[in-house]
């Protein structure tokens, strides 16, 4: 399962790229159908906006986000 928020506070590079990862999935699961639009803003609260689509790009090829509607991302069966 991934959880966004019960994670440790990141301490190298990798922590904090797992860390933006698990929350951009994050937020799309729990905004289910989500514009980018809505994943900015909420990602921004946290992060540097200017990474987000690298994050985006990468969850996409990892199979956990999905575009299946014009709506917005969606996350796949696999994620809990």
């Amino acid at each position: 399962m991934i959880d966004p928020f019960d994670t440790p506070a990141p301490t190298d590079d990798q922590s904090i790229a797992e860390r933006k990862y698990k929350f951009v999935v994050g937020i799309v699961r729990h905004n289910a159908p989500c514009p980018m639009r809505q994943i900015r803003l909420l990602y921004s609260r946290r992060y540097p906006a200017r990474t987000l689509t690298g994050v985006v790009r990468r969850a996409m090829d990892n199979g956990h986000i999905v575009r299946r509607s014009p709506d917005g991302f969606e996350t796949s069966d696999d994620v809990r």
